[in-house]
């Protein structure tokens, strides 16, 4: 990419649709703690251009939003990986994109004589879910796509397909006046896109604070499995949501973006992994890693414990971790792929005391292990069950194995 594009923010009625809804003097009306004017060296892709088969570089935004007295919840994200293995072809011509490992293999003197080959794929995989809470039902896709990657913002373009990630002031010219009173501020800026015969879906979004580190250094150590992991722990977010026929709905509400980038060197891992935006201004992330000890059909919590932590942010930014923490699953629900907890538990002595139920637990698949690998994790917005704090939460786990 050239410069930031905005070319999507303006199509349609889209600027006079959410001018029509939404105050533009309130959404000029804007404090963040957030004071980083630009996007971050922890956007920029951490692992070059080359990533291995155990690899994996992920942009994650999850969202809740209203409108017109109707709940929405989502996922868009971008997730880059190594080389997947695709399927098997017959034919002389070389291999391409394969794995280091691989290469002398497949590219040496030998090579014309494997007449049955892998083929692999290393394109970014784009994933969309929606949450329609109304109606109790979820749309979720996830495909490879073509389109353009800058490697300094992590941002993507197709022309259904977008994650934009550039500095609000450089954006802010050529943006309709609704979003340009959005963007007011000279912070990061964020419009995202997700389009198919089911809905389109777009959204704008700023940072409250800056990002936070978790881990050292930002990596979080398990086992073999280096994460390393930045978190914008709260974003305003407005809208668009077209369903079906109708006049689009203009969306409301607030989301998180993870930017993680990842390393395993082990199989057979399963996870839970939480996340809260507290009424009182405050937002945790607490995450269990374990081993898959007992198979897929064990309890979430069965397996040694890898590694886990819980951390807490400010309302100024500040983020610290917690130690005493647990996450504890109290109800299971039988999936094709195991049980997953539907009920959790969350302690932070001395912090924060909870227990969430998830709302419409969904299978959202992942290509992230190649094609032939039924894999993915259980993704939920959560509803709060017992607490003193009220927010908006989210539970995430992945059976052992991906769920294979």
């Amino acid at each position: 990419m050239s410069g930031p594009d905005t070319s999507f923010a303006t199509i349609a009625d889209g600027g006079a649709s959410l001018a029509a809804v939404l105050d533009a003097a309130q959404l000029a009306d804007f404090h963040p703690t957030a004071r980083e004017p630009g996007l971050s060296r922890w956007d920029a892709i951490q692992q070059g251009s080359d990533l291995k088969m155990n690899q994996s570089d992920c942009a994650w935004f999850a969202f809740e939003a209203a409108a017109e007295g109707r709940r929405f919840s989502g996922i868009l994200a971008l997730h880059r990986t190594g080389p997947r293995f695709a399927r098997m072809r017959l034919g002389p011509e070389p291999v391409q994109g394969a794995p280091p490992l691989l290469r002398p293999l497949l590219a040496g003197p030998l090579a014309p004589l494997i007449l049955v080959k892998p083929v692999f794929d290393a394109r970014p995989l784009f994933l969309a879910v929606l949450y329609d809470h109304q109606r109790g039902e979820a749309e979720c896709f996830e495909q490879p796509v073509e389109g353009e990657i800058d490697p300094h913002s992590f941002s993507f373009r197709s022309p259904d397909l977008q994650l934009l990630q550039g500095a609000a002031a450089a954006w802010r010219p050529s943006l309709p006046p609704i979003l340009q009173a959005f963007f007011a501020r000279d912070l990061p800026a964020f419009a995202l896109r997700a389009r198919n015969r089911r809905f389109e879906l777009e959204l704008f979004l700023r940072p409250h604070k800056d990002p936070v580190l978790y881990g050292d250094g930002p990596a979080l150590r398990s086992g073999k499995t280096v994460i390393h992991y930045v978190q914008r722990s709260r974003l305003d977010l407005i809208g668009r949501l077209q369903l079906d026929s109708g006049p689009p709905l203009v969306l409301r509400g607030d989301a998180t973006q993870d930017r993680h980038w990842t390393t395993v060197r082990q199989i057979g891992l399963r996870w839970i992994w939480f996340m809260a935006r507290l009424d009182d201004g405050r937002e945790c992330m607490a995450y269990e890693l374990r081993g898959a000890g007992g198979g897929r059909r064990a309890p979430a919590d069965s397996g040694p414990r890898l590694g886990g932590g819980a951390w807490l942010v400010g309302v100024d930014g500040s983020v610290r971790a917690v130690d005493g923490w647990s996450l504890t699953p109290e109800a299971h629900q039988a999936t094709p792929r195991g049980p997953v907890p539907r009920r959790l538990r969350v302690e932070l002595p001395g912090e924060l005391r909870l227990v969430v139920e998830s709302e419409m637990p969904t299978f959202v698949p992942t290509r992230a292990l190649g094609e032939l690998a039924e894999a993915g994790i259980w993704e939920s917005p959560a509803r709060l069950v017992e607490g003193s704090v009220g927010g908006r939460f989210w539970m995430d786990v992945m059976p052992p194995y991906g769920g294979v």
